[in-house]
């Protein structure tokens, strides 16, 4: 199962990695001197019988190529977080555009730890759009992320293709970034192309079947459920929240139990 935004500890060759031991080189090319654990390679040729004797005499080590250790590493992923963010004429749009905007913001402005990039697709009438690249740029989010228009109906698909488009793209270049889409709708109003439940479900399928990460947040009327969204969690294999009246601090708390924002941060 895809456990959405749950940061993934991996080996890693950047020296921002944790160090946590030595291992032998892959092929035969030196390592750069920042690269060799000492300790390991020291260890390793105080075990030739010449160099014991060295060692007993107080002279000096030989050390072979074949003796070297490299640093082993382990880091934390860095993320793309695709909003993906219902602007059409549904109660609260203007407030949930300036929700996503704070946590956009957030995220940028505290981006020394993972090194995040952050990109917000927008959906409502009978598209959907890239307001916001790929970026890391706390200055291209503030001058594109200024004023987002609101109104008309809900092309959840359209929303749902743009932003895997996104993240497809980002997975050609082999960046290194991780996908992640976290989906803010209430369904309603739903712009569809044959059946409105079954092009929605077929698109989650899509987003499974290309293993994207996806967080869904329900911000649908309590009092009079369709249950879209729920539906379209299960079939993209998505983590799921419904929230009545979405504001920073909940969305904050959601990210955080996903693992996309940290409690210090």
């Amino acid at each position: 199962m895809n456990i959405s935004g749950q940061r993934i500890i991996h080996p890693t060759t950047s020296v921002r990695g944790k160090y946590i031991g030595g291992q032998k080189p892959r092929g035969l090319k030196i390592p750069m001197s920042h690269d060799i654990a000492l300790n390991e390679t020291l260890n390793e040729a105080a075990l030739e019988p010449e160099n014991r004797d060295a060692i007993k005499n107080g002279g000096n080590l030989i050390i072979k190529e074949e003796h070297i250790h490299i640093k082993k590493r382990m880091g934390k992923s860095s993320y793309l977080i695709i909003f993906c963010v219902d602007a059409s004429g549904s109660i609260g749009a203007n407030g949930r555009m300036e929700v996503v905007k704070g946590i956009i913001f957030s995220i940028l402005q505290s981006n020394y730890v993972y090194r995040d990039k952050v990109s917000l697709v927008v959906f409502r009438k009978d598209k959907a759009e890239i307001i916001l690249p790929p970026t890391r740029s706390t200055d291209l989010a503030y001058k594109l992320l200024k004023e987002i228009p609101t109104g008309g109906t809900t092309p959840l698909v359209a929303g749902l293709i743009k932003a895997m488009d996104v993240a497809l793209e980002e997975n050609r270049k082999e960046s290194g970034y991780i996908p992640l889409i976290i989906l803010l709708t209430d369904a309603r109003g739903n712009v569809y192309y044959k059946d409105a439940i079954d092009d929605v479900l077929k698109t989650g399928e899509q987003i499974s079947k290309h293993n994207i990460g996806t967080i869904i947040i329900d911000v649908e009327d309590s009092n009079v459920k369709l249950e879209i969204c729920k539906k379209l969690a299960k079939s993209a294999n998505a983590a799921y929240y419904h929230i009545d009246n979405l504001n920073n601090e909940k969305l904050n708390e959601i990210l955080t139990i996903e693992g996309v924002l940290e409690i210090n941060k």
